[in-house]
């Protein structure tokens, strides 16, 4: 636009052309980034133990923690049942436990896990998780992310709301480039003085 002309008379420069697929970019990007830090956070956060048997776990003030038990890869025994976990925290109380409704499962180091129970810790502190096992068979059992599935919905959403963001950014800019050409190339091909 020269000095004291008007919007209308804007034209758009070539690097303009360039903002179309950086925010296509960026979008994805941003997408990829959170689908990365979700699935690397959930596996990443697994700590696993042997049951029959005990773990202390430090755990901040409203901490949610699911109880995971090892039902695929190497080593791992058929089914869910047969264990019966219980959570102390650190003033030696019981932390209530809640069955985990539908499935939540997350694969780490060639196992697969299913959680089976959940809970939040009302204090910070070491918390302990004992998981024992008929006739004292060997299960492997693992504490990890809490198996929000509201949680995990949205997180999801989140990915597809930043690629799709970006992508109809991108295509809006698209319409205002091809807008801006439109109005420049036909106030060029007026006679002058119309």
């Amino acid at each position: 636009m020269t000095p004291g002309g008007s919007w209308r008379d804007l034209r758009p420069h070539w690097a303009w052309y360039l903002a179309v697929p950086a925010a296509a970019v960026a979008g994805i990007a941003v997408a990829v980034v959170l689908f990365v830090s979700t699935v690397v956070g959930a596996v990443s956060s697994l700590q696993s133990f042997t049951a029959p048997g005990a773990r202390t776990f430090a755990l901040d003030e409203g901490d949610e923690r699911g109880i995971y038990l090892e039902t695929g890869g190497a080593g791992a025994a058929a089914g869910l049942g047969g264990v019966d976990c219980r959570v102390v925290g650190p003033d030696g109380a019981a932390v209530g436990l809640d069955k985990v409704t539908g499935s939540f499962d997350i694969s780490s180091e060639s196992r697969e896990y299913t959680a089976v129970k959940r809970f939040e810790a009302a204090r910070s502190g070491s918390h302990e998780v004992t998981c024992a096992t008929p006739e004292g068979r060997s299960r492997s059992v693992a504490l990890g992310p809490d198996p929000d599935v509201f949680g995990l919905i949205g997180s999801i959403l989140g990915i597809f709301g930043a690629a799709a963001g970006g992508l109809v950014l991108a295509f809006g800019l698209w319409l205002l480039l091809f807008a801006l050409r439109y109005r420049d190339r036909r106030r060029r091909e007026r006679p002058p003085g119309s």
